[in-house]
This record gives C-alpha cells, structure tokens and sequence, in this order.
C-alpha cells in the first residue's frame, strides 16, 4: 500500500455529523462503523437511537433502520455492524440481526450453544462463512476472549479458533495488561503482550505471520506508577462499577507493590485489521494514562506480511474504526465530545 519507513499523512475526504443540521447526521454516540467499499457506503450504528444510518462516502445520507427492542431487526444496545456477501449483519451484544443491504431484516437469533455467561463482541465474514469474537466467563479461568466459527442459522461450529485471556497477568505491559483481537481480512490479529508481538491468524486459528516490536524495557519508576494509580482509581470509583471495581484495583496495587515494580514498553493500546492485509496498532510512550484525551499516542501500519510500513499521526480526538483500501475512518470528538464520522486518505509524504 505504501513505501516502507516512509512518514504517512491524512488526507480529509468527508465529515459526517452536526450539532444543529438534520436528524440523521447528529450522532448519539456512535458505536460502529463499517464502509462497503464496493458500494460506495458507510455504515454506521448509533448507540442512542440503537439504529444503523448508511451514507454514500461522499458524505450523502442514504438509508436507516433500527430501533429499540427485542423484535427482529430491533437492538437492545447500540448495534455493532458487519457487512459481507450483500448481507448486513448487525449485534447488540447479544442477539444478531441480519439484513439485506436496504435494511429488511432476514433472520434474528443469539448464537448457540453459548451456556456461559457471554458478550458478543463483533462479527466478520471470511471466505466460507463468518467468525464471531465473543467475551465468556469461564467457571475457572475467568474471562476469555475465543473467536468461534458461525453460520447465519446462529450455530456456532466446532471449538474455538482463539482463545487469549481477556486480562492477562504479570505482563510486561503494565499499563495495558489486555491482549488486543480484532478482525482482519480472512482471519484475525491478535497481540500477544507478553512476547511483544503481533500474530495474525487465518480462520482456523493457524499463525499465518508475526510482527515483533523491538522497542527496551524501560524501568517504571514509582512517580509513575503513583500517577496510574490515582488515575485509574479515580476512574474506578466514577464508574457505575465502582462496587466490584474498588476492591480488584487494590488488590492489584497491593500485588504489583509486593513484587516490585517491573519494567515496560508502549503499551498496545488497539488493533485494527482490515480486509485489504494492513493492520493500524496504537501504542503509546510509558505514560501511566496513555489513552487519555490530550496525551500523545503512537500508531504504526504493519503490513500482511509483518513489514513495518510507518508512523501515523491522528488529529486529537480522533478513534479510528475502519481501515482499508488506502483510507481510514472513524470517529473525532470535539471539546464539547460531540461525534463526528470523518474518513481520510492515507497519504506518503515525500
């Protein structure tokens, strides 16, 4: 797609949201995005109104459909949106809809068999057929994050493709202890933060290339330490999960003070695949807060293959959701944290 080591630029192509314009371009929140580029059309789901909006990639609205419920094509949640095989498929979390790309509603059904507790987190098609990441909560072992085979009858086929803990423990990525999974061409990407390495994985789970970042650990001093501490308790106690979350962060404090404090890298922050090979990767400087609004992040385009391609510098506010075909989209937050759906045009500057 570009020159290896060569710096990357954004070129603007069009913004979609106002404050005071008409209805179907103010944003609630907006949970998803997915453009069809064959089609010229951006799809987008609003985690407010819990209803999918498709607009020409000019800019132009289109189409919508959606709302709140549990009847077929109704969403108990902002719907995660999926597009493949003229087909729209579309999740709360829970119970997936799918659809014609004009938005009449084909089937709805929660996958199965899923006895655990679970959260389906998105869905991907691939060659022959479609892969569901789902979040469970294993008697045992916690929460995993697997990545399961699924036809759009709702079965999920055979064993997990993936498994990766969705918390992993003594990392040396401290501030970010999560393995990252996303979707990406036919398969998926997944970080691995222990080895400091990116895997990318073909729908049957087979490690098909791997990225290894260099960067040297870096000792963690304790003012650092100090200042994660009281920002992510402070977030803690202000979220509706304070209850559980206080005694698990203390305890996680207590435990990471009792071992000594270890030493870290940038922290990968976000995967995002694409259809085309490439994979964007967030990662951010030893910052005890690193993806917090204002501090300085780092993302890198790493090919199918591996190969570094460059350094990318994203607009303050800016939350990439889709990237291929030479373009990235996603979505910009003013000072107000009013949404905005902007896509560019990834450029090499010479």
């Amino acid at each position: 797609m570009v020159e290896p080591s060569r710096k990357l630029s954004l070129e603007p192509l069009v913004r979609i949201g106002t404050v005071d314009g008409a209805p179907e371009t103010q944003w609630g929140s907006v949970v998803s995005l997915q453009v069809e580029v064959d089609a010229g059309e951006v799809y987008v789901g609003d985690g407010v109104s819990n209803r999918l909006r498709v607009f020409g990639v000019d800019g132009a609205f289109r189409r919508a459909w959606g709302r709140s419920g549990d009847g077929p094509g109704e969403f108990n949640g902002g719907p995660l949106v999926s597009v493949g095989r003229d087909t729209v498929v579309a999740t709360d979390g829970f119970r997936v809809n799918v659809f014609t790309a004009e938005g009449e509603v084909i089937r709805t059904f929660t996958p199965r068999p899923l006895e655990r507790v679970s959260f389906l987190e998105s869905i991907s098609p691939v060659d022959d057929g479609w892969i569901a990441l789902i979040r469970e909560v294993v008697p045992g072992r916690g929460q995993l994050r697997r990545a399961y085979a699924m036809d759009l009858a709702g079965l999920l086929t055979g064993e997990p493709v993936l498994e990766v803990p969705y918390q992993e423990a003594g990392t040396p990525s401290l501030f970010a202890p999560r393995a990252r999974v996303a979707h990406h061409g036919d398969g998926i990407v997944v970080s691995d933060a222990v080895e400091y390495r990116i895997e990318r994985r073909g729908p049957r789970g087979r490690v098909q290339s791997v990225h290894r970042f260099t960067d040297a650990l870096v000792a963690v001093s304790e003012a650092d330490f100090d200042r994660y501490e009281t920002a992510t308790d402070a977030r803690c106690r202000a979220s509706d999960g304070a209850a559980l979350c206080v005694p698990l962060l203390d305890d996680h404090f207590s435990a990471v003070r009792r071992r000594g404090l270890p030493a870290a890298r940038p922290v990968v922050g976000r995967l995002l695949g694409s259809a085309d090979g490439t994979i964007l990767v967030q990662r951010a400087d030893l910052d005890p807060t690193p993806f917090t609004p204002g501090d300085e992040t780092l993302w890198d385009l790493v090919a199918d293959d591996g190969r570094w391609l460059g350094r990318i510098e994203f607009p303050l506010g800016m939350r990439p959701v889709w990237l291929g075909a030479d373009q990235i989209w996603g979505v910009e937050l003013d000072a107000f944290d009013v949404p905005t759906v902007v896509g560019y045009r990834i450029r090499v500057v010479e």
